[in-house]
């Protein structure tokens, strides 16, 4: 079988609650409800459809039913035309009670034809800006009954009489998901190395404007070579900064995957969930910090490519329009970040509530985040500096520019900020109310913290493998991560200026630091896209082959041009030749 997942539906996506689809389950013997094939039909007259039969008893199944048009299934990858099984989401209905979302197997397509099974609707969506080598599809369900063992059971359980056991934590189910959130954290390191190599690859071979003439020695000036456009300040601020960031995702991709695997070892042999809300939070706001990060990138390295990075052998088009999708699908990129914020609120109160433990006060307001949980994890800065107004930055005073230290403070002070007076505004309000009032300000505490997770595991990557690699190149990884830190901090200055914790000159001193890091890393950085040793065949770029024969590539590739197949160009004989060749026709007057 060819597998698909059916969760997002046409009226619902990232707010899994409210979905539509059914599965009811019938532990009674009794026959098939006749089919409603023809109301589906006259929503989707088009469309091919095997009504259901009443068929002989059955027992112990459950009912998938698209209730509503909003309920109708939508984009899901391979459902167009490829899929034959579905894992679908729906509300799980027994015994008159609703538990909400829970994961089924369906057959959707027979085996031996690829037809749709009865009581399936099931097509392609059509041409979308890109990503169009996937056949994403919809999917609706008439009443279409499943075995009771075709339920994904590992967390939550429907007996045989259709009594119904829990799972040990609500949000168990969403071990799957956060595994896709993280595997999308890692295809954004992969795509942005991918447009950084075409870019750097192409603008150390274009050269662009002449910075003068040279004397010869024997009385005649030549010309002299025009730079590369890699030498250009500009250029380098565009590119060494995405150049830093991919190897941040890198390590932070490692970082998701080795968290998720923990956890999912751990769960499965001890029952400890612990974990998992940490594990859900971080996935959503990487998800969303990533991919963000990683679309934007493309685009700005197919501008540094000038004329050239807007065809499409480039490879730029196609990348974008492959990428771009990753901002929106398993959850809108906003709502995803208030997953973190929720995260982060309850982290700050838990952490309130320690605070207020240790200086011996009763009553504190009880949290959802165990106050021993709120020590550990990728949040626990925001236990330091809580109980009043920190120190302003050393950096470039106490210590250098370049101090991981001092860098990771200043990143942890500037996401703690904004966290614990988003907790204070909010008081002991609902999250829910708490967020939606102050929603936009969350979200951007929820991107200062992914800001600090990404340099924290960059910082601490390069750390642990400096011991097996040479001296120099050790300098090396230590100048990515430092311009990594020091120009997202000078793209974000407001946040650490904003309370004084950097004082302007510290500023000014940052930009001028970013400045020297660029011209230090520039020898490297044709060494540093090699080492992502991404072959040809996956660039698909004339710019950006290994080879550097850029000129040769574009002129071979535009010859196969369809336009090229003739030198007459459609219309010719109707619209130009008349134009063009005297006496062809008479004249009017």
């Amino acid at each position: 079988c060819v597998g698909t997942y059916a969760q997002t539906e046409l009226g619902h996506g990232t707010y899994i609650r409210g979905l539509e689809t059914t599965a009811t389950y019938d532990a009674e013997k009794g026959a098939c409800p006749m089919s409603v094939g023809f109301t589906v039909s006259l929503l989707f007259p088009k469309l091919y459809f095997t009504s259901i039969t009443p068929r002989s008893s059955h027992t112990e199944e459950f009912i998938i039913h698209s209730p509503t048009l909003t309920s109708t299934k939508w984009w899901p990858g391979g459902m167009g035309k490829t899929a034959t099984h579905a894992i679908v989401m729906a509300r799980l209905l027994t015994k008159g009670k609703d538990h909400g979302p829970h994961a089924f197997v369906v057959q959707i397509r027979r085996n031996e034809d690829h037809q749709a099974m009865p009581g399936v609707v099931v097509g392609d969506m059509g041409p979308k800006m890109g990503y169009n080598a996937v056949d994403n599809g919809f999917l609706r369900f008439d009443h279409v009954r499943i075995s009771r063992r075709a339920m994904l059971m590992k967390h939550s359980i429907v007996e045989s009489d259709g009594s119904y056991q829990p799972p040990p934590v609500a949000k168990a189910s969403y071990g799957t998901m956060v595994f896709v959130r993280s595997d999308i954290v890692m295809n954004a390191a992969l795509y942005m190395k991918k447009a950084v190599t075409i870019a750097t690859r192409y603008n150390l071979v274009r050269r662009q404007s002449n910075p003068g003439s040279k004397n010869s020695g024997q009385g005649t000036s030549t010309p002299e070579l025009e730079l590369q456009v890699i030498d250009y300040q500009h250029s380098q601020r565009t590119l060494f900064p995405i150049l830093a960031k991919a190897f941040a995702f890198h390590c932070t991709s490692d970082f998701m995957r080795r968290m998720y695997f923990k956890y999912e070892k751990l769960s499965r042999a001890t029952g400890d969930f612990s974990s998992l809300p940490e594990l859900h939070a971080t996935s959503s706001g990487l998800k969303a910090y990533c991919s963000w990060a990683t679309k934007d990138a493309i685009e700005l390295c197919r501008l540094s490519c000038g004329g050239q990075g807007f065809m499409a052998v480039s490879g730029f088009g196609s990348t974008f329009g492959n990428y771009a999708p990753n901002a929106t699908y398993e959850g809108d990129n906003n709502v995803l970040c208030l997953q973190t914020a929720r995260y982060l609120l309850k982290v700050a109160r838990a952490a309130a509530e320690l605070a207020a433990c240790r200086r011996g006060i009763s009553g504190a307001e009880s949290s959802e985040v165990a106050p021993t949980h709120a020590t550990s994890g990728s949040a626990r800065y925001l236990l330091e500096g809580s109980g009043g107004v920190e120190l302003g930055s050393r950096l470039g005073r106490a210590v250098g520019l370049r101090h991981i230290g001092e860098l990771l403070r200043a990143y942890a002070h500037a996401s703690r900020r904004q966290v614990l007076e988003l907790a204070r505004r909010a008081g002991t309000s609902k999250p829910d109310h708490a967020i939606s009032v102050d929603m936009v300000a969350w979200i951007k505490a929820a991107k200062a913290h992914c800001e600090y997770v990404v340099l924290l595991n960059f910082a601490d990557s390069v750390s642990d493998v400096k011991s097996r690699v040479s001296a120099s190149t050790a300098v090396v990884l230590d100048r990515l991560v430092a311009l990594h830190a020091l120009a997202t901090m000078e793209d974000r200055m407001a946040d650490f200026i904003e309370d004084g914790y950097l004082a302007a000159e510290q500023a000014a001193a940052v930009r001028a630091e970013v400045l020297s890091l660029l011209t230090e890393l520039r020898p490297d950085a044709a060494a540093l896209v090699d080492s992502f040793a991404l072959d040809d065949y996956f660039l698909n770029s004339a710019l950006g082959a290994h080879d550097g024969d850029v000129y040769q590539r574009l002129f071979d590739e535009v010859q196969d041009a369809p336009f090229n197949a003739s030198h007459v160009p459609p219309g010719y004989a109707e619209l130009l030749h008349a134009r063009l060749v005297k006496g062809a026709v008479r004249s009017k007057l």
